[in-house]
């Protein structure tokens, strides 16, 4: 009976040997590489036009308008002289690249050179005056822009001159600023002008100086001062330009 059993554990014991070789070789199979994650697009349907869209660093198209290239100005002036401060505006029309028409309209005071304000014990008078005068300019004429070929568009110089009506304004000088207009004179006559320049930038605005030597003849004249009328209401001025596009 022991021979048995032992016959029997030993046979269990070779089964168990023989199977578990078996068992060992069966390797696990290397698990297959993770696919990079791919980006996904939207896929337009079938039939359909793709678009693009895209925005460049620069733009394509300059649209800063430069007052070289523009056919019209208009501005203002702010006038110097002798007689003192005086302003107006103007109209401009290029006819060719380097040759325009203008109109402009002024206004200054207009006195001698004697006049000088003294304290009466009340206010600041002048002796002697007569009349505060004052003086509107309309000319029309031609502005030539000079050395365009050599010099650059920051710096452009000009020739100007006109010609045009002008009006005279006589305020009697015994009544008060406002009340001298109930009292007023005028005189109109003809005259004209002469001048040179410069522009100076191609921005909005442009700012430009402009000297000018204007004659206004009036005969036999209108006083400012007691017996010393004045014949010529013009003279030179230093004129300040400010152009806008």
């Amino acid at each position: 009976m022991r021979c048995k059993q032992t016959i029997a554990l030993a046979g269990i014991a070779v089964a168990l040997l023989t199977a578990s070789p078996v068992v060992a070789q069966v390797t696990g199979e290397t698990p297959p590489a993770i696919p990079p994650s791919i980006p996904q697009f939207p896929v337009a349907p079938a039939g359909a036009d793709t678009l693009f869209i895209f925005t460049p660093v620069a733009p394509l198209i300059d649209t800063v308008q430069k007052s070289t290239q523009v056919d019209d100005l208009f501005g203002i002036d702010v006038l110097f002289s002798n007689s003192g401060f005086g302003a107006g505006g103007f109209y401009q029309r290029k006819v060719s690249s380097n040759l325009s028409l203008f109109v402009n309209l002024g206004v200054t005071g207009s006195r001698t050179k004697d006049e000088l304000d003294l304290w009466d014990g009340y206010e600041y008078r002048v002796p002697n005056k007569v009349n505060r005068l004052y003086t509107f300019p309309l000319m029309f004429g031609l502005r030539q822009r000079l050395f365009a070929e050599r010099l650059s568009d920051e710096f452009r110089p000009f020739l100007n001159a006109g010609v045009g009506p002008s009006l005279v304004l006589a305020l009697p000088y015994q009544y008060s600023f406002f009340s001298s207009f109930s009292h007023a004179a005028t005189r109109v006559t003809g005259g004209g002008f002469v001048g040179l320049g410069a522009d100076f930038g191609e921005s909005n605005p442009v700012i430009g100086v402009n000297l000018r030597y204007y004659i206004i003849p009036i005969s036999p004249g209108i006083e400012s001062l007691k017996d010393e009328p004045i014949k010529d209401f013009g003279g030179l001025f230093l004129t300040l330009n400010i152009s806008f596009l």
